[in-house]
């Protein structure tokens, strides 16, 4: 039962950059920034992963991780949530998975 809702949470489709709220910087990497971020109206905490755009197109690498994470299904891989795009980045929204760094 508790599944069953936190996925029908994750895979809401109505959700845009402007029902996020920005709560915190989790991250930064090579390619862009990781922001923990709290959906408006339902409460819900995700993960939104954002990388700029090369010359105003999606980069190759990051293409394919959009991919690969719409592809998957699995317990132990994050769940890719839905991806959002502005002329100069791409946005990747997550589960959010707390508890620290997987090297």
């Amino acid at each position: 039962e508790e599944l069953a809702r936190r996925l029908e949470e994750l895979s809401d489709s109505a959700i845009t950059l402007k029902s996020l709220r920005h709560v915190r910087s989790i991250g930064v990497g090579s390619f862009g920034s990781v922001r923990l971020v709290c959906h408006r109206r339902t409460r819900v905490r995700y993960a939104l992963k954002r990388v700029r755009k090369k010359g105003g197109a999606i980069p190759k690498d990051v293409r394919r991780e959009c991919e690969l994470l719409a592809d998957i299904d699995h317990p132990f891989i994050v769940r890719l949530v839905k991806t959002l795009e502005t002329p100069t980045s791409v946005y990747m929204l997550t589960e959010l998975i707390t508890g620290g760094q997987l090297f």
